[in-house]
């Protein structure tokens, strides 16, 4: 239908993060030597294995394609995003499992510009079954989400209307402007997408403080609901206490 073509049945919802948690976010990449990227790549499974359940994620994540491409293609105008799949065991402690992420990254970078069809493929998977439904697209962008260029050339264009969207229905992009982290969730209406950049930073807040420790904790012990969601699910939804007359039976 035409609201599936415009993205109808998808929320968005964007964020800043807060200057403290940015910095911090920062200082730990700088100290462990990993990009942010992994630090975010590793809090989104962490997010898509609580919401789905799984020990085992599977998710995509775009890579630009530059990198290990052909000679000149840094240079050469156009786009060259591609998607690839991640699989991650959520397993180990906090460093062992930053350690696995960084280790996936990494080897799939060779395959920049393999076409998910060819990957698809070669996993046996029918292509009638999509390999994975939930998308990550971690960008350096140069201008922050709430702000706009004074330099901007005026064009006489207007923008009237636009949609990102992409045909996944839980999809995060993670904006890196350098200093800056900004997260916009775009996830189907029955989810929220409120919801998912909630779980993310508190996904990523939990991160922060097992990695400042110095004793090894297992991922197991993070989770992705603040105590607000916590308590409406375990206490709110389950007050099912109802006064009945003690002078009657069940059955009356």
């Amino acid at each position: 239908g035409l609201s599936n073509v415009l993205g109808g049945d998808i929320k968005e919802s964007s964020i800043l993060l807060s200057e403290e948690l940015n910095k911090e976010l920062r200082n730990i990449c700088g100290k462990l030597g990993i990009s942010p990227a992994v630090l975010f790549h590793a809090a989104y499974g962490l997010v898509v294995g609580r919401c789905s359940n799984k020990e085992q994620v599977i998710f995509g994540s775009l890579f630009s394609g530059r990198l290990q491409g052909s000679l000149g293609a840094a240079d050469s105008l156009g786009l060259f995003i591609n998607t690839l799949p991640i699989l991650l065991e959520l397993k180990g402690s906090v460093s062992e499992y930053l350690k696995e992420v960084k280790k996936r990254l990494e080897e799939l970078l060779p395959y920049e510009q393999t076409p998910l069809s060819h990957i698809q493929n070669w996993s046996g998977t029918s292509n009638n079954v999509a390999l994975f439904s939930a998308l990550l697209n971690y960008r350096h962008t140069s201008i922050p989400l709430d702000s706009e260029d004074e330099n901007t050339i005026d064009l006489g264009i207007s923008v009237i209307e636009s949609h990102e969207r992409t045909n996944y229905p839980f999809t995060l992009n993670v904006d890196d402007f350098g200093v800056d982290f900004g997260l916009t969730a775009q996830v189907d209406k029955s989810i929220g997408s409120d919801r998912v950049i909630t779980y993310m930073k508190e996904v990523l807040v939990q991160l922060l403080e097992e990695l400042q420790k110095e004793s090894e904790v297992s991922i197991d012990n993070l989770g992705v609901l603040p105590k607000e969601e916590e308590i409406k699910l375990l206490e709110d939804f389950n007050a099912t206490e109802v006064d009945y007359p003690k002078e009657k039976t069940i059955v009356d």
